[in-house]
C-alpha cells in the first residue's frame, strides 16, 4: 500500500490537502476509478491517510444523464502527457456502442481515437487556443456532409489532473425545435397575407369606385355628353373637390354648346388649341337678327312676362341656328348675332347661312 500513488502522494504531501491520483484500475475491484487522499492527524502526534475511490462508472453514469439534446453526445477526458486534451476517456457519452456495461467497461480509459466515435474526434481536431479552453467555448465543425456544434472546456482541482469536459450537437437538434415555430409563423404570415388582401380589395372598392366614376364622368364629358349625372359618392375629400370641379366643368361647357355646334367644341376639344391674341383673315356669312317693333312690344309686356317672351324667342332660334351649324356670338337686345365659317371651316357657309334663315323663319311661323 506505501508504494501505491494514492498513498504516497497524501503521505508526503501537506496535512489536510487533498490529492487525486491519475486514472488507474482498482485493486480490490478490477474497475477504472481514481483516488482522492488525504493525509490527517494533529502535529505531533501520529498521522494517518484516508482514501476515497471514485468509479469511473459513476462519472459515465453522470455524465450519460446530462441532456444535450436528441442526438449530442457529452464526455469527459483526461489530460495527455503533454497536458493537453488528448488523454483517456474517464465519462463515456451516451451513444450506442456503449449500451451494455460490458462495452462500457471496455470502452473506459481508451482514447478516442481507438472508440469508434468520428464525430467527437472531429470536434477535437478543431484547434482552439489554449486560453480559450479555460472558459465555455462554443464553435461550428463538419462531420459526414453535416455542421455540428462542439463545446469544450477544462476543468482544474487543486491537487488534482485537469479533466477536459465536451458536447457536441448536431445543428439539426436545434432547428427541429424551430419547426413548429416557423410552421405556425408560416400559418400567422399567410393569415396576415389574406386579411391584407381582404383589407386591400375593400380599400380597392372603396377608392377605386369612386374614382372610376370620376373617370367615367371625365370620358362622358370629352364626348360631349353633357347631362347631369348623380355625384360620386365617396367619403375622402380630394374625391369630392375633384367632383365638384368636374361638375363645374360640365356646367361651362353644357352653357357653351349651346351656343356653339356640338361638332365645333368636339373639334376644338380635341385639336386642345389655346385662346390666343390675334386673329386670321377669313371670309365669313354673318347673321343678325331683329325684331321689327320689339320697342313697342316691350313697353306693352311686364318683366317677367317679357323675360319669358325672349327667353323662348332666343331658345328656339339658337337651336335652330345651332343645327344649322352656326356660331352664336352674342346677343344684343333683342338681336341675336351668328356667322358661319369659323372658328370651323366651313366653305358652303353662304349657303348653310341662309338654310338657317330660312328654318328661323318657319319657326317663328310655328309660333
Amino acid at each position: 500500500i506505501r508504494d501505491r500513488p494514492w498513498y504516497a502522494q497524501a503521505a508526503e504531501g501537506e496535512r489536510g490537502q487533498v490529492y487525486w491520483t491519475a486514472p488507474y484500475t482498482f485493486f480490490s475491484s478490477g474497475e477504472p476509478g481514481i483516488t482522492a487522499s488525504i493525509r490527517v492527524g494533529a502535529k505531533g502526534s501520529p498521522s494517518f491517510v484516508l482514501s476515497f475511490d471514485v468509479r469511473l462508472s459513476a462519472i459515465t453514469d453522470f455524465v450519460r444523464r446530462l441532456d444535450a439534446g436528441p442526438h449530442g453526445l457529452v464526455f469527459v477526458l483526461s489530460t495527455g502527457e503533454d497536458g493537453g486534451e488528448g488523454g483517456r476517456i474517464l465519462g463515456l457519452p451516451n451513444h450506442p456502442a456503449f449500451a451494455t456495461e460490458e462495452t462500457r467497461r471496455a470502452g473506459m480509459l481508451r482514447r478516442i481515437d481507438e472508440l469508434d466515435l468520428p464525430v467527437i474526434q472531429s470536434a477535437l481536431n478543431r484547434e482552439i487556443e489554449p486560453e480559450d479552453l479555460a472558459k465555455p467555448i462554443s464553435f461550428p465543425f463538419e462531420h459526414d456532409g453535416e455542421t455540428w456544434w462542439g463545446t469544450r472546456r477544462k476543468f482544474v482541482v487543486e491537487g488534482a489532473p485537469a479533466l477536459y469536459l465536451g458536447v457536441v450537437t448536431p445543428e439539426s437538434d436545434f432547428l427541429q425545435d424551430m419547426t413548429p415555430l416557423r410552421l405556425q409563423i408560416a400559418l400567422l404570415t399567410l393569415i396576415a397575407m389574406a386579411g391584407a388582401t381582404l383589407v386591400a380589395g375593400w380599400l380597392a372598392r372603396k377608392y377605386s369606385r369612386p374614382v372610376m366614376d370620376l373617370v367615367n364622368k371625365s370620358d362622358r364629358i370629352r364626348q360631349l355628353d353633357l347631362d347631369p349625372q348623380p355625384a360620386a359618392r365617396t367619403n375622402v375629400k380630394e374625391l369630392r373637390a375633384l367632383d365638384r370641379a368636374q361638375e363645374g366643368m360640365r356646367k361651362a361647357l353644357d352653357s357653351f354648346a349651346r351656343y356653339v355646334p356640338t361638332e365645333v367644341v368636339k373639334d376644338l376639344l380635341v385639336r386642345g388649341e389655346a385662346a390666343e391674341i390675334g386673329g386670321r383673315e377669313r371670309t365669313l356669312t354673318i347673321l343678325f337678327t331683329d325684331i321689327v317693333g320689339f320697342t313697342g312690344v316691350a313697353e306693352g309686356l311686364s318683366a317677367e312676362a317679357l323675360t319669358l317672351h325672349m327667353s323662348e324667342y332666343f331658345e328656339a332660334m339658337v337651336e335652330e341656328l345651332r343645327d344649322a351649324g352656326a356660331t352664336v356670338d352674342k346677343f344684343v337686345g333683342d338681336a341675336i348675332v351668328a356667322f358661319w365659317g369659323a372658328p370651323t371651316e366651313d366653305a358652303e357657309h353662304a349657303t348653310h347661312g341662309l338654310e338657317a334663315i330660312l328654318r328661323c323663319q318657319q319657326r317663328l311661323a310655328q309660333k
